[in-house]
């Protein structure tokens, strides 16, 4: 689910396995942002209704509190450096030493955690990880004078197409440019 597939009526996310790449959080967390209109046909008697509901939220169920991780933990000024050889060749260390296996099933120590689960709603202004990468994104176009030419003179269609060819030389932005009329929007206000 972090890249190339798109199903704009789903309601429920998973993250069932911590996730420390900025980048494959916002794909995963943007499957859900997907815009849905649920359409059915009730028929009662001969008169046939179309009921139609706009999708206008989705739960995402953080089993590794990735979002607590990108919204409190993560450096988003860090320059991350490449892991030397050595430690790719270790063999990871088992995460459910714990669990002890039963002629009947399995039993957690833990006790029952799906019971003390929380709901975090997400306001407009998004989350921290949409913030920064967003705002990274505007300081760019906003000291970009080709850029904010074609802004000013109210051309957006060239101002957008300008960003794209100019964030398409740099991966870091490639993730950017499906939203990108929308936030050059916002960076003339």
């Amino acid at each position: 689910m972090t890249t190339g597939w798109d199903c704009p009526n789903i309601l429920n996310l998973a993250l069932m396995r911590p996730i420390f790449s900025p980048t494959e959080f916002i794909q995963i967390k943007g499957r859900g942002t997907r815009i849905h209109t649920f359409e059915c046909q009730l028929q009662q008697g001969d008169e046939i209704e179309l009921l139609a509901i706009k999708k206008e939220e989705f739960k995402m169920f953080d089993f590794f509190a990735v979002c607590e991780y990108f919204e409190e933990e993560y450096k988003y000024d860090e320059v991350l450096k490449l892991p030397s050889k050595g430690v790719l060749d270790q063999t990871p260390v088992s995460l459910v030493s714990d669990i002890k296996q039963k002629s009947d099933g399995f039993e957690n120590p833990d006790g029952d955690k799906l019971a003390k689960i929380t709901e975090t709603r997400v306001g407009v202004s998004g989350m921290k990880i949409d913030r920064m990468f967003f705002q990274q994104f505007e300081d760019r176009v906003k000291q970009d004078a080709d850029i904010l030419k074609e802004i000013e003179a109210g051309n957006m269609e060239s101002a957008m197409g300008l960003t794209a060819d100019k964030s398409l030389t740099n991966q870091k932005n490639f993730s950017l440019l499906k939203n990108c009329g929308k936030h050059l929007k916002l960076i003339v206000r």
